[in-house]
């Protein structure tokens, strides 16, 4: 076992068996990693700000309030990044993914960039596309003012919906897949979606708005499927 924070060395300590183990500690964000002979380690990051460009490697579960701060570059591998509690990016951040690798949001993911300086989201090497951002049925989120390319999905929302607004998508396989939501509260809205490989937006069995976004250059732009109830607005 592991811990570890930007401002202070590592401690480490081994475990055999299965006995109780505690520490006390204020500091955050607190990074604790559990490693095992053949296994692909496990880190749990705490709530705090992270301030330096960091590498994201192995099983990787957030909890508590975490923020990435503005102009942070974090390069993901060997793990798909799970969000239990809140992840907040701001403004300027790189999130580089391995091949086939997501962010799944549980819980709240906030990534609200401005025009002059967007949240980049897009894989490592352009040769290998990245996986996208899963919603789960119960998260939340707010994508605004991102950029999210080169992924087999840009964004996956099953059963709910986030706030998807002023966005750039493009060189996806799919840019945006909506399953099984029935909800008007959210919109997929003032979006770029264009160059994607095969389609720009496809929608499943969902109830949803589709507003004043441009959707160009993809093999199909919307797709809808057991939808019978769609909202579009066109401008």
């Amino acid at each position: 076992m592991c811990f570890k924070h930007n401002v202070w060395k590592e401690f480490y300590k081994v475990i055999t068996g299965n006995p109780p183990f505690e520490i006390n500690t204020s500091v955050r964000p607190l990074y604790i990693t559990l490693t095992k002979h053949n296994y692909v380690p496990f880190t749990l990051i705490t709530g705090g700000k992270i301030i330096s460009n960091e590498n994201w490697i192995g099983n990787l579960m957030i909890q508590g309030d975490l923020i990435i701060s503005k102009n942070t570059k974090i390069n993901i591998s060997n793990g798909s990044p799970v969000i239990e509690g809140s992840l907040t990016i701001e403004d300027g951040v790189k999130l580089n993914f391995d091949k086939d690798l997501q962010l799944i949001v549980k819980g709240n993911l906030i990534a609200s960039g401005i025009n002059s300086n967007v949240i980049s989201f897009k894989s490592i090497n352009e040769k290998n596309k990245w996986g996208g951002i899963v919603f789960d049925p119960l998260a939340n989120g707010i994508l605004e003012n991102c950029e999210i390319q080169n992924a087999i999905t840009g964004i996956n929302c099953k059963k709910t919906l986030p706030k998807i607004c002023n966005n750039s998508l493009y060189k996806n396989n799919t840019a945006i897949n909506v399953f099984d939501i029935n909800n008007l509260d959210n919109s997929i809205s003032c979006n770029n979606i264009f160059a994607n490989k095969q389609k720009g937006i496809y929608v499943n069995n969902s109830f949803i708005k589709i507003e004043r976004n441009n959707i160009y250059e993809n093999d199909v732009g919307i797709d809808c499927f057991h939808s019978n109830v769609f909202y579009i607005k066109i401008y």
